[in-house]
């Protein structure tokens, strides 16, 4: 048999083309009794189609969305949305206030408020930015009926859910998913007292109820790699343009208070009731209701009814904790809430309790 050494030249009769039916082998072999290694070129082609193919099935990162998202925020944005001079000692804003810059490599004390309150139907666009992207990062926010011109930096804490412990209305949550530099946020607080939230264009839910009846204030904490929020603007599509107002307040035995971690589910101080919301008609959290257009909170529609889900005959007047639907009487809601298993009608949360309310007339 004629073996080739390395300083033989193999005669061309002696190559045999390669067959492009037979099954590839590795791209990269080693032959038993040869120490050298051989590489064939369609084996290599072959190889980067297959790098194409899987990096094509990958799933994109959600922050290269951003780029694409972007069209989804409004051509026109207000721009008289600021960061409050009260500010947590260890923050730095710039840029005529829309900037708030973290000055402490360690989690301290940065908490900033909005320059003013939200306007009902109000959506505002907050943009991130990280550290570092091996560091894991998150964003407290949060809604108080506190003005923070009352406040002095020594009365910010450190960690923003010592805030519940205040006489004031506040409710603090936490982005649920994990942030990316260059992520935008969008923040709506509607008619119903839903805080809603967006990332990178996509709807994200309601995270808690609110008390709408006063000027809310929005606040945030930056966490971990999180070191930089840009306020890139606010848009108003329709509501009225004052603090938000509502004909039906709720009556509660002292101010609540709302904390919630990464869901809708808020965690209440010792002296408040909850989290709650009003309506003149009844609609409350997740209920079909009316929105403005916005491609950041799709509009749905759908009636509502004052009657008992259960009984057809009384009047809603009951708000099921921790979901804050209303869609029960009283007297339905205590027989529901001492059964096994009891869980809200509507969206199946389990019911922690019942919460009756009063409709000024």
């Amino acid at each position: 048999m004629f073996v080739p050494t390395d300083s033989e030249i193999v005669p061309p009769d002696c190559i045999r083309p390669r067959s492009f039916t037979a099954v590839r082998r590795p791209s990269l072999r080693r032959e038993t009794d040869d120490t050298r290694l051989s590489v064939s070129l369609c084996d290599l082609n072959l190889q980067e189609e297959n790098l194409q193919l899987t990096s094509a099935a990958c799933p994109i990162p959600q922050n290269s969305l951003n780029a694409q998202q972007s069209h989804l925020l409004p051509l026109h944005l207000d721009s008289d949305l600021h960061f409050h001079q009260l500010r947590g000692a260890h923050i730095k804003t710039l840029d005529e206030q829309t900037v708030a810059r973290s000055e402490h490599a360690r989690e301290e004390r940065t908490l900033v408020f909005t320059n003013r309150p939200l306007r009902i139907g109000e959506t505002i666009f907050i943009k991130v930015n990280k550290s570092s992207t091996a560091r894991s990062g998150s964003l407290s926010y949060g809604v108080t009926s506190c003005d923070p011109s009352v406040l002095r930096p020594s009365d910010l804490p450190y960690n923003p859910e010592s805030l519940v412990d205040r006489k004031e209305f506040w409710a603090v949550c936490r982005v649920p998913t994990p942030l990316q530099s260059g992520d935008i946020l969008g923040f709506l607080v509607n008619q119903e007292g839903e805080l809603l939230l967006s990332h990178n264009g996509m709807n994200a839910g309601m995270q808690v109820c609110v008390d709408n009846s006063r000027p809310l204030w929005m606040f945030f904490g930056l966490h971990g790699a999180v070191a930089q929020l840009r306020i890139l603007g606010s848009t108003h599509l329709s509501g009225p343009r004052g603090p938000s107002i509502s004909s039906s307040p709720v009556s509660t035995p002292n101010t609540p208070t709302g904390l919630c971690n990464g869901s809708s589910d808020p965690i209440l101080n010792a002296s408040g009731c909850g989290a709650l919301c009003s309506s003149t008609s009844g609609t409350t959290p997740n209920s079909p209701i009316s929105l403005p257009e916005s491609p950041l909170f799709p509009s749905v529609s759908g009636t509502w009814s004052d009657e008992c889900t259960i009984c057809y005959e009384n009047v809603v007047d009951t708000v099921i904790y921790a979901c804050g639907h209303m869609c029960l009487c009283y007297t339905c809601g205590l027989k529901l809430k001492k059964m096994a298993n009891a869980c809200c009608p509507i969206c199946r949360r389990a019911i922690k309790d019942i919460i009756k309310t009063y409709r000024s007339t």
